[in-house]
């Protein structure tokens, strides 16, 4: 997590500038830290759960925490910059037409939240595995003992992150004098498969290869096309 999070920093002052970055990985982690305090706390977003182990942030959630959401957050951000891109498409602006303008931001947060998601559908199941145990779902729930409740969190919690952020991004923006430069932001999808092995090899030790499964038809397809299309724009560029 900390190779990650630096990764992002570093990635993001190339990609985004020095002061989106110090915004972007403070509204990540604010709104993240506040949403996993009022879940643990009282049940909202995800559901009742409580986080296992010493050295709790306000005695209820992992000091690190913030960063890590930080770092799924941004990856699925920019996975779904590489799509448009790849589309042909540009970031949204300001001097669009209202209605496009709010319609194009909810879609981007959308494919933004989704993204998020279907890496949870591996990383949360193995983390509350019980050799693992990082933190315990209080009341269950249909997937591997999970409520539904924490994806939907997951995605609400992306979603509304990323669309701050993209609203924010469209009033400052500048159009590009160039062509984006897509080698970095091929690093993104990347950067999603490192996690999907990791969480792979996680429960492949733990014997759950069902796990695996599930996660490579979830996440699989957002490291494929992205990588597709960023090869199709390397060739239009290049020709």
């Amino acid at each position: 997590m900390y190779v990650a999070f630096a990764f992002i920093i570093m990635h993001s002052s190339k990609v985004l500038g020095n002061k989106k970055t110090f915004l972007f990985i403070t509204i990540a982690a604010l709104f993240s830290l506040t949403a996993e305090i009022l879940g643990v706390k009282y049940g909202w977003i995800f559901g009742n759960y409580y986080y296992t182990g010493t050295g709790l942030l306000f005695n209820l959630v992992p000091l690190l925490l913030p960063l890590s959401w930080a770092v799924i957050v941004y990856i699925s951000y920019t996975i779904t910059n590489l799509f448009l891109y790849g589309f042909g498409g540009e970031k949204p602006r300001y001097n669009h037409n209202l209605l496009f303008l709010v319609g194009f931001l909810v879609l981007l947060s959308a494919i933004d939240g989704l993204i998020a998601v279907n890496l949870d559908m591996i990383m949360d199941p193995v983390a509350v595995s019980p050799l693992i145990q990082q933190w315990v779902w209080i009341d269950g729930g249909p997937y591997f003992g999970i409520p539904i409740s924490n994806f939907i969190g997951w995605f609400a919690v992306t979603f509304f992150i990323t669309l701050l952020f993209r609203l924010y991004e469209s009033f400052t923006f500048k159009k590009e004098s160039s062509t984006p430069n897509l080698n970095l932001y091929a690093y993104a999808p990347a950067l999603y498969f490192l996690y999907f092995l990791q969480q792979s090899a996680h429960a492949i030790t733990l014997n759950y290869i069902g796990y695996v499964l599930i996660a490579a038809t979830c996440m699989i397809p957002f490291i494929i096309l992205p990588i597709l299309l960023y090869v199709v724009m390397k060739r239009m560029n290049s020709g």
